[in-house]
């Protein structure tokens, strides 16, 4: 056996139903034996695994990681070389700013004194010059010149800068003749400047003067690179808050310095007249990316630097005449600090006014992040702080309102990774992959070696489950002890598992060859395993009703009925240490005192009988709604006898344990002659009872009960209760037995149990009862309203393809986007359907849901027989059956129609309902139940239902109207014209032949449209062609209603009268023929017409030997039930 044999085994889960620990318990041995076998070669196959996986993992590992090292120290060294880089460009860039703004404020000063002007009144001539080469050094975007005005010269000024205006004109001359790199405008805005000393409100709204209290004024003078629009001239700076801040700072300090980060717009208002906005994307565009859905380059971060002009030249004591103000551009500024191919670097500006700003810098590019401190905190560690101390100011020396900015250098993931490489992982891969085809090589051989063993092991395995599951622990034990005592000396260590408990057993299970013998010609070589065990008690229980309820259901639905109810069974047996026999059909076969010897086999017995029955009612209750109509309705009777049985193992095929003795026969016959809902005991039973004091658990049977085989018998019911009951409790107890053992909330005699098994139920359906019907309904009407949007959204994409068709048509509706709703609205539809429903012994909501089983049941045969044959020959007969599966709208039409077909019916026939003005109108009932079932749907409440079913298409809605009303028309069995219609129709689609395909597929059609009205018909009739029990049913109630319709004047002649004769003629004209149709149809399973044709026949031959006494007794028991002494009209 290899190594991983035990987890092999172990991974394998083996199941039996009552006997799990049984099955345990073997299974363990298989195990144990071969553990104890294969322990040294697994110990030394874990050893070399062990040294090859940690020598594979020891080099794999030092492999990565000297590689890794490798990446990290490259990553290291150059983001170390590229931080210091960027340190230095930056604090030259600081320098060149304050030189440069210096520089130009010597120039305006030397050249106001070379010309002998007296500030404000001075004009620099070919200002562009000197703007333009302080723009190019600096990296400055906007360069200006302020003068400070006072109140006594602002007449002056205006008159001044209106008649030296023409530095304009110059300035822009000067800027398209040196048109290269930084900004230009294209099309200059024409006119003159403002006339006045403006504030920020015009000159675009209404120029007007600034107030004289808020001098001194500093109207914006010359600029570079010169206006887009001349009116920005004579914009009063200080009237702008952060300039007004700034200024004021510059003042105190007579020093130049950079103002706060300015918000998201500010720049844009003070430079949009300055320059154009597409020309300042062009500009920003060579520097920066950044979102242009959220608006222009205006948004993005800008600083201002503010530079004083003195009345003297180097002399920054004299008096401040002006200032420079000039725009940084900090993407721009940013941009550039990088080498092409170098990405990720990540710089936030911060500064002393508690404002930042973050980039992302790839190679000559910047990318802004936003304003705010953007970086990741895992590279805190690479932070590198350049300090922007323009001419060497410290932050301890800023005043009041000025900002020290400072930048933070950071490594990002972007930029680690790409100079990370999959060398590492590739090598170490190739490493581990070599060691591990030298482990995979090492064992291969050995899996060959023990493939074998492996088999062995799971055949044992798989042996132990089934034998386990058949035969008692101590059987097995007992065989095991004497076949080992005989083949000590022959086992070997070839023939390890040969040896373990299952396999003998097996061994001995298939010793049947016979041998001969001196006396006997054919006997087993060895003597069989059998005992008798004097003190058992066995259990019988049988499912009542369970014939008749399942010749109405598929095969799968009763399967999952016993498989349910027996799973449940099985699990208090095995919780009471009850020992499970068998199950034959729906009876059920258990027994207390085999193979353990019990004293009190009789009162645990009882006892798993009562919560057998106490678990048998809410289980159906639950399975209605999955199993449909009538299913709560079915009942445990349960027959229990004590005695002694002979117990062993019979050999042969299919060998197992099994019990023999009059006392299997006895509890059998206790069984067969109990009621529903009731342990029925022999006296045997009922005097072990007395004896372990539990014989206040008894009530004795009226009168004797004739057992086949046996007689008359004094037998009883048992009840196990707490307490020992009073004189009178017996009665009220034997009347609310099954209420309290079943949890129903009626009190039904016991006896009233065995009537309503063997005649139809004529109390109508409680509330609980009406609502798993609904249930039950909504599950299989929503299940073909998946299929149906299945197939409606399977539509090939292409036809959606056309954006302009698709504007024009509302896209599918979409079940599962919907699923919740649709299917709340289905279950209101239904449940206000049911509330239509009148309380008719026939015609009610139970009915309804019955037909609607029969029509599920035709069209499943219809589904499974069409998934099985052929799709050649498409003129062959079943095609109808094709056409109608491969529509789940016209399916749904059939279903609803039996779910509507009789809503508010008023208990009375079509010949009942006419009158002088309808006499000629057919299908009275039927046409009533459709319009009142259709304008319901039709209600707003129900818009989602609709879309569901017809998925908004006019067309399909037209279609399943059309065919729910033919489907619920063809319920009405007694219209003689409609039957011979229909009749003749079904002839020429079915007994007729068509040419070209175009007919034939005509055909097919009208082929599924008569099958859908058969089908219609043979469910509302489909209680005459399933068991004879399930037919009595329904027909009483259908002579209950008509009787009741008779009594109540509704109907001419007394019923009872024709009632016999009738249901002759029903058979032989109407349900006959309809079975015959149906199969020459060809659209069902062989199975399906098979049995439909052998209830008719044997319902047909049951009518006529016991019609007339049912009827004669139907009638005596609706007059008793209307009144004593109360004759008919």
């Amino acid at each position: 056996m290899s190594f991983g044999d035990e987890e092999s085994l172990d991974s394998r889960k083996f199941v039996a139903p009552a006997k799990g620990a049984t099955v345990d318990t073997a299974m363990k041995e298989v195990h144990a034996l071969a553990r104890g076998e294969t322990q040294g070669v697994r110990l030394w196959k874990v050893v070399v695994l062990f040294l090859m996986t940690a020598t594979a993992a020891v080099v794999s590992t030092g492999t990565y990681y000297i590689l890794k090292a490798e990446d990290d120290d490259d990553y290291t060294e150059s983001y170390d070389l590229f931080s210091k880089s960027m340190e230095t460009a930056i604090e030259d860039h600081a320098n060149s700013i304050f030189l440069a703004m210096q520089s130009c404020s010597n120039i305006i000063t030397s050249d106001a004194i070379a010309r002998g002007a007296e500030f404000p009144f001075h004009t620099v001539e070919n200002f562009e010059v000197i703007g333009e080469a302080t723009r190019k050094q600096s990296g400055l975007e906007i360069f200006g010149y302020v003068p400070f005005v006072d109140a006594t010269q602002t007449l002056a000024w205006m008159q001044y800068s209106w008649a030296h205006q023409n530095w304009v004109d110059k300035s822009r001359q000067i800027a398209t003749a040196a048109a290269e790199g930084n900004v230009v405008n294209k099309d200059y805005l024409e006119g003159n400047i403002s006339s006045v000393i403006y504030d920020f409100g015009g000159p675009n709204l209404t120029a007007r003067m600034v107030p004289p209290t808020a001098e001194p004024f500093t109207p914006l003078w010359q600029i570079s690179p010169p206006p887009f629009d001349p009116r920005t001239v004579n914009f009063n700076f200080v009237s702008y808050d952060f300039l007004n801040v700034a200024v004021n700072v510059m003042r105190q300090t007579r020093r130049g310095h950079f103002t706060r980060i300015l918000e998201s717009g500010e720049i844009g208002r003070l430079a949009r007249t300055g320059v154009s906005s597409s020309d300042h994307d062009t500009y920003h565009e060579q520097f920066v990316d950044w979102d242009k859905s959220k608006g222009d380059a205006f948004l993005n971060p800008h600083g201002s630097y503010v530079e004083p002009v003195f009345n003297e030249t180097h002399n920054r004591q004299s008096e401040i005449v002006g200032y420079l103000v000039a725009f940084v551009p900090w993407d721009a500024y940013i941009a550039n600090l990088l080498p092409d191919g170098a990405e990720g670097v990540v710089v936030v500006v911060e500064n002393s006014c508690n404002q930042s700003i973050t980039y992302e810098v790839r190679g000559k590019r910047a990318v802004f992040l936003g304003r705010s401190d953007l970086h990741d905190p895992q590279y805190d560690s690479t932070e590198l702080v350049v300090s922007f101390d323009v001419g060497g100011l410290l932050q301890s020396d800023a005043v009041d309102g000025e900002c020290i900015h400072s930048f933070h250098i950071y490594s990002s993931s972007t930029f680690e990774d790409s100079y990370r490489s999959n060398v590492p992982e590739v090598l170490t891969a190739v490493v581990a992959g070599a060691f591990f085809f030298l482990i995979a090589s090492f064992f291969v051989y050995d899996w060959f070696v023990n493939r074998r063993n492996k088999k062995v092991t799971s055949l044992a395995a798989r042996s132990s489950e089934i034998v386990s599951s058949l035969f008692p622990r101590q059987v097995r034990e007992r065989f095991m002890a004497e076949r080992e005592a005989k083949k000590t000396k022959k086992v070997n260590n070839n023939k390890m598992f040969r040896g373990s408990i299952d396999h003998r057993l097996q061994q001995f299970l298939s010793e049947d060859e016979p041998v001969h013998h001196e006396r006997d010609d054919f006997m087993y070589k060895s003597k069989p395993i059998a005992d008798l065990y004097p003190e058992t008690t066995i259990f019988f229980a049988d499912i009542a009703g369970f014939t008749a309820w399942s010749s109405t259901r598929e095969p799968t639905q009763v399967f999952t009925l016993l498989e349910t109810l027996y799973s449940a069974f099985d699990e208090i047996a095995n919780r009471r240490h009850i020992f499970k026999v068998e199950t034959i059909g729906d009876c059920y076969v258990a027994v207390t005192g085999v193979p353990d010897p019990m004293n009190d086999h009789a009162v645990v017995m009882c006892r798993f009988a009562y919560e057998c029955l106490r678990k048998m009612r809410p289980l159906t209750k639950k399975l209605e709604s999955v199993l449909g109509p009538d299913t709560a309705d079915l009942g445990l009777r349960v027959g229990l006898h004590s005695g002694a049985v002979t117990a062993g193992v019979l050999r042969g095929e299919r060998s197992r344990f099994q019990l023999f003795g009059d006392t299997m026969n006895t509890a059998s016959r206790m069984e067969s002659t109990g009621e529903k809902g009731r342990i029925h005991v022999s006296q045997d039973t009922a005097d072990v009872l007395r004896a372990m004091g539990k014989g206040h658990w008894l009530k004795q049977r009226e009168g004797q009960v004739f057992a086949k085989g046996k007689g008359e018998m004094t037998t009883y019911w048992v009840k196990p209760v707490s307490s020992k009951p009073t004189g009178s409790d017996w009665h009220t107890d034997q009347s609310s037995c099954m209420s309290s053992v079943l949890g129903d909330e009626s009190t039904d005699n016991g006896l009233d149990d065995n009537l309503k098994e063997s005649g139809p139920t004529k109390q109508q359906p409680s509330e609980a009862a009406i609502a798993r019907m609904v249930q039950w309904n909504v599950e299989n009407v929503f299940q073909l309203l998946t299929e149906i949007d299945l197939t409606r959204n399977s539509t090939p994409s292409c036809e959606w393809a056309d954006e302009e068709i698709q504007g024009q048509i509302n896209p599918p509706f979409v079940l599962s986007d919907n699923h919740e709703y649709v299917k709340a609205e289905l279950e209101l539809f239904i449940s206000t359907i049911a509330s239509f429903y009148r309380d008719n012994p026939f015609h009610n909501f139970s009915h309804a849901s019955h037909v609607a089983m029969n029509t599920e049941k035709l069209l499943s045969s219809i589904s499974l027989y069409t998934s099985t044959s052929s799709l050649d020959a498409f003129d062959a007969p079943h095609n109808a059956g094709h056409v109608l599966n491969a529509s789940p709208l016209s399916k749904l039409a059939c279903v609803m129609a039996a779910l509507i077909y009789s809503v508010e019916h008023t208990g009375a026939p079509n010949t009942a309902l006419a009158t002088d003005d309808i006499t000629s109108m057919k299908q009275l009932t039927q046409t009533l139940s459709f319009q009142r079932s259709w304008s319901l749907l039709q209600e707003d409440r129900f818009r989602m239902l609709r879309a569901a079913i017809f998925g908004g298409s006019e067309e399909d809605e037209d279609k399943f109207r059309e065919e729910l009303f033919l489907c619920v028309i063809a319920t009405d069995t007694t219209d003689n014209e409609s039957n011979k219609s229909r009749q003749q129709r079904w002839e020429e689609a079915f007994l007729g032949t068509q040419s070209t395909e175009e007919a034939l597929q005509d055909l097919h059609e009208r082929k599924a449209r008569v099958l859908m009205e058969y089908i219609a018909q043979a469910s509302s009739a489909g209680h005459a062609m399933q068991h004879w029990e399930v037919y009595v049913k329904w027909n009483s109630c259908l002579f209950d209603e008509v009787y009741q319709a008779y009594r109540g004047g509704r109907l001419t002649g007394n019923p009872a009268d024709t009632f016999f004769e009738e249901q002759l003629e029903f058979f032989d004209y109407i349900v006959t023929p309809l079975v015959d149709r149906l199969s020459k149809t060809g659209s069902f399973h062989k199975f399906t017409m098979e049995s439909y044709h052998n209830y008719t026949r044997e319902n047909r031959r049951e009518w006529e030997e016991q019609g007339k006494m049912i009827v004669f007794n139907m009638t005596e028991t609706a007059r008793a039930e209307k009144g004593n002494g109360e004759e008919d009209r």
